[in-house]
């Protein structure tokens, strides 16, 4: 990939992935707080459903993962501690084997 392109996907990433966050951890937030009632929108029992599945865990843990390294690659590259190209290489291998790690040690 073309440096111009890795700057334009990382960018890109970096904001969606953010949004994606956001409204992930807020609804995580929402239905651990509406499952001990209190905020009394929804039965304690469908917060827990919408609260415990395992794909919002698992993308909550991917999206922080690359967010967090893609923020840190584009400190690098302002910063001119590294190289673009092997510092992309490193913002996806580095994120891709810890959430592998986490994903067979925790989750399953």
């Amino acid at each position: 990939m073309r440096p111009q392109a890795q700057a334009a996907f990382v960018r890109t990433w970096h904001k969606y992935s953010g949004l994606l966050l956001i409204l992930l951890v807020g609804t995580k937030l929402f239905t651990g707080f509406e499952s001990r009632g209190k905020f009394g929108l929804l039965p304690a029992a469908q917060a827990i459903r919408w609260h415990t599945p395992l794909f919002l865990d698992l993308s909550l843990t991917f999206l922080f993962l690359f967010h967090a390294s893609y923020g840190i690659f584009k400190i690098f590259l302002v910063r001119g501690i590294a190289k673009q190209g092997r510092a992309f290489v490193l913002a996806n291998l580095v994120p891709v084997i810890i959430f592998l790690l986490v994903s067979i040690f925790v989750y399953l």
